[in-house]
């Protein structure tokens, strides 16, 4: 059984005033979930916020949200028994045909942060154009004096979507650095992947993790490196974030996000 949603947002990106005091205020009190514990903050936990997609309360414990254009919004779904684990999920269509270029995200804003690590996981559907001659930006990075994007990119090897790292500091790509294979996107289809990414903004460090379900990847190092990066502090951060290029009837699903000062690993 899935839910419908057609999604806007009212939050000024570009005025990104930071509302937060402290993630500890926000949501260590619990807001809109009914008592369900799938947003928290603890100083017993390391998590700063997670996100299981369980129950039904849209928007989740997220700060704003857009997919589609704020006067065009695309209709997205709870799906309430296809997540990880046969749990709750979200999913959202990339679009249709008429639209090029549009937000597909949650946002969440993390101040007063150096560093992080992220976990989500990520599903498309069988059909799911995995090479479009265009940029899939998985997350926004938003720092006090720039930020970084963690996208899907097609590349010269004509194989399709890469996960990479790519900062406007030095306008530089960051992709597989380990002696690992290459993840393609258009081999692990109809599945749920698990990236996780760890960011310092002190150190220039970015590392990423992935895990699949078979195990060809098991918490995998796939990126271990150096990523210019302007700013000191992080303000936000977008989910599912920008399709660049022309939608279609594709759709894909976010599931299981945290936000963490430690390592957060897969579900197991």
């Amino acid at each position: 059984m899935t839910k419908k949603y057609f999604t806007h947002t009212n939050h000024n990106i570009n005025k990104r005033a930071i509302m937060l005091v402290s993630l500890i205020f926000i949501i260590g009190c619990g807001g809109g979930g009914g008592g369900d514990d799938s947003q928290r903050i603890s100083e017993s936990t390391p998590f700063l916020f997670q996100e299981n997609m369980n129950q039904n309360n849209f928007p989740y414990g997220f700060d704003y949200y857009l997919f589609g254009y704020s006067d065009n919004p695309i209709q997205t779904y709870h799906d309430s028994t296809g997540g990880v684990n046969n749990s709750g999920c979200h999913r959202i269509p990339l679009g249709g045909a008429g639209r090029t270029n549009f937000d597909v995200h949650f946002g969440k804003d993390v101040p007063n942060l150096s560093s992080y690590y992220l976990r989500f996981y990520l599903w498309v559907n069988p059909t799911f154009n995995t090479d479009p001659g265009a940029n899939w930006k998985l997350t926004y990075n938003y720092t006090n004096g720039g930020g970084f994007v963690f996208w899907f990119r097609p590349t010269e090897d004509n194989q399709g979507f890469q996960p990479s790292f790519y900062s406007g500091a030095d306008d530089s790509t960051l992709f597989k650095t380990t002696n690992v294979a290459t993840f393609y996107l258009r081999d692990f289809t109809e599945t749920w992947i698990c990236f996780e990414y760890y960011i310092d903004l002190n150190s220039q460090t970015i590392k990423l993790w992935i895990t699949t379900p078979g195990r060809e990847y098991n918490e995998t190092l796939y990126i271990d490196g150096h990523l210019n990066n302007f700013g000191t502090r992080f303000e936000s951060i977008k989910i599912g974030a920008y399709w660049d290029g022309t939608g279609d009837e594709t759709y894909f699903k976010l599931d299981e996000i945290v936000i963490s000062n430690s390592y957060i690993g897969p579900i197991h």
